[in-house]
């Protein structure tokens, strides 16, 4: 089993000193144990958080594509507006 390290507070230091004396259970049995019943919501907020990030991906992308197309439609009218100042000109003449 893979092991990781991990720091905790003072007060919760002295809990799971407390609980490992009480149960005779060290304490990374009960973190283990405590972790593995918490998994489910690791996977929910492991889930949400990538949805999150999907998102922000997909909005971007979509900003992108939103911009492309303003400019796009930007730049036929600026055609079209020098179309019609071409034909102003050409009617004063």
């Amino acid at each position: 089993m893979p092991r990781i390290q991990v720091s905790v507070s003072n007060d919760l230091k002295a809990v799971l000193d407390d609980i490992k004396e009480l149960s005779g259970s060290p304490s990374s049995k009960l973190i283990t144990t405590i972790l593995e019943e918490t998994l489910p919501a690791f996977k929910l907020m492991r889930s949400t958080l990538q949805s999150i990030e999907d998102e922000k991906a997909n909005t971007v992308k979509l900003v992108k594509d939103s911009a492309g197309k303003l400019l796009e439609l930007s730049q036929a009218k600026q055609i079209e507006l020098k179309g019609l100042v071409s034909e102003l000109d050409n009617d004063e003449k």
